[in-house]
């Protein structure tokens, strides 16, 4: 069971954020801010939602994400919708979700401006889908060129959680069962489930877009492209790097008493999927200084 404390806490979120919704209600104007690691007052807010967005890249993808600009959406009908939404909820002691939803450009757009439309079909019924692992919402992010992702706070209440397709769900179902909206669980493929986390609400008024996100994607060849290479104090191509390696391995050696090692090969190794990750991780470690 949750402490006191715990049960407290998330309380004090509940009504602090509430009080945000409520107060962003008050004007009519959609508003758009760039968020940039350029302006003191938004980079800790820019690193935040690019960590968000890159730390659930999937290396299986094979797809590498370079974002180009960051904007914090406010639209106060949406944000009034959502305040209202959460007195309808069958559990209240909660607070939105970040959550990624993949789409066309225009689409993302007339989301900002209108707020969602629930799908006529899907896995788990007629509803709205999003997703915690950005590789999955970029397979929906189809324009050609610069990509859309939408994060947004989505209002999750009492959770249903499936571990297979069902297909026949919508707002009737899942809410006479009790609940406000469904987990899909990942790792549940051999039940006819997912690969990866997905969230689906079934009432519009439940979710508002909060960050638009504009990428471009690259493809990352996977496991069948790791490049091993020998390298050998007398090729002329490799001779340096060798004697480089070799003469950090001794410096460690020597550090070691009464221990006698011989160097029998030395190999190269090169993983185009991690050093994407490394990429990013100096990237976002520069981007901080």
């Amino acid at each position: 069971p949750r402490s006191l404390y715990e049960v407290q806490s998330e309380s004090v979120a509940t009504e602090l954020h509430l009080a945000h919704l409520l107060h962003s209600g008050s004007t009519t104007r959609v508003k758009r801010v760039p968020i940039t690691a350029t302006r003191k007052w938004t980079v800790a807010e820019f690193h935040r939602i690019r960590d968000r967005v890159l730390r659930y890249v999937k290396p299986e993808y094979n797809t590498s994400v370079n974002i180009l600009s960051i904007e914090r959406i406010c639209n106060p009908a949406l944000d009034q919708r959502l305040y209202n939404a959460f007195f309808q909820l069958h559990k209240k002691d909660c607070v939105p979700e970040l959550l990624i939803h993949g789409t066309y450009s225009n689409s993302a757009e007339n989301i900002i401006s209108n707020g969602f439309n629930v799908g006529t079909q899907g896995m788990f019924g007629a509803g709205i889908y999003f997703a915690t692992d950005t590789s999955k919402s970029v397979q929906y992010a189809r324009d050609n060129n610069v990509k859309t992702l939408l994060l947004c706070e989505v209002l999750l209440g009492k959770t249903l959680i499936c571990t297979s397709a069902q297909t026949n769900l919508n707002l009737q179902t899942v809410q006479n069962q009790g609940y406000d909206s469904v987990f899909a669980r990942r790792g549940t493929k051999s039940t006819q489930g997912v690969l990866n986390d997905e969230y689906i609400v079934y009432r519009p008024e439940q979710a508002t877009p909060r960050y638009l996100v504009k990428f471009t994607t690259s493809t990352v060849h996977g496991r069948n492209e790791l490049k091993r290479t020998e390298i050998k104090e007398n090729d002329g191509n490799t001779a340096q790097e060798y004697f480089k390696v070799l003469d950090r391995v001794g410096r460690y050696i020597r550090d070691e008493h009464n221990v006698s090692v011989q160097i029998l090969s030395i190999e190269k190794i090169e993983n185009p999927i991690l050093d994407m990750r490394l990429r990013d991780i100096s990237q976002r470690m520069h981007g901080r200084k």
